[in-house]
């Protein structure tokens, strides 16, 4: 018997295999959470991509379409607006809700109407 008044020849049989299963839950708890981990990642990637509403992707292909047609990069027409050069690669890409104020900054600077940047 030991001090918990259990017997000793049972736990030294019961122990490894105590040990063996911990070890296998461990493994599969490991498993299960890097399932749900990647998964859970997988799921704000789908969900960030779905995220891009239309008139989003619209307003960035005609920001990228006029700014082609007058031959500026996005770094000219970031300086002509006023604006930070990655903002424009964000915004022809959807990546940003761009505010009233700078609509109208990019099409001032494409020398085009808010209306031409919003229609399909």
């Amino acid at each position: 018997m030991n001090i918990l008044g259990a017997n000793t020849q049972c736990d030294e049989k019961i122990l490894p295999i105590t040990k063996k299963i911990n070890f296998i839950s461990l493994k599969m708890l490991t498993i299960v959470c890097s399932t749900l981990c990647i998964l859970k990642v997988s799921l704000c990637l789908n969900f960030v991509s779905m995220n891009k509403t239309k008139i989003l992707v619209v307003f960035g292909n005609n920001v990228r379409e006029s700014r082609r047609k007058t031959g500026l990069s996005q770094e000219e027409l970031a300086f002509k607006a006023n604006l930070h050069r990655t903002y424009i690669g964000m915004i022809e890409r959807a990546e940003k809700n761009i505010t009233l104020t700078n609509v109208e900054k990019v099409a001032r600077a494409l020398n085009v109407s808010i209306c031409d940047l919003i229609n399909e």
